[in-house]
């Protein structure tokens, strides 16, 4: 069933979408940079020894750089899937979600109840 098109909604779509791919390539871009410094962003204050709080810390750094990549990546996939959505709601194409919502579920209770009825009555 096709509905009524809106070319506002798939340019806002298109948009969106790039916009989170673009999120996408700019955390590959901050993790190849991370993954080019030989020093793991570990400045020393003691000179050319480091020490055992430089380390500390520098590790502590270097974790929080590696959730927040993560995090950035979950975000611009959650925001490219929008602007997806966005689009082909714009193009008239029916919502695939909605037709998943309109399933009937049953609990357990009602399966055993309807799984232990026999499917052909017999008359005596």
């Amino acid at each position: 069933m096709q509905g009524k098109r809106d070319i506002f909604a798939q340019v806002m779509g298109f948009l969106v979408f790039l916009t989170g791919v673009g999120v996408i390539l700019t955390v590959l871009f901050l993790a190849l940079e991370m993954f080019r410094d030989e020093k793991l962003g570990i400045k020393t204050t003691s000179g050319p020894t480091i020490s055992a709080t430089d380390l500390g810390v520098g590790f502590g750094v270097l974790i929080l750089k590696i959730a927040l990549l993560f995090l950035g990546s979950i975000s611009g996939s959650l925001i490219a899937n929008k602007g997806i959505q966005l689009y082909f709601t714009g193009a008239g194409r029916p919502n695939m979600l909605s037709r998943a919502t309109d399933v009937i579920v049953e609990t357990p209770e009602e399966v055993a109840v309807s799984s232990s009825v026999p499917k052909t009555a017999h008359l005596s």
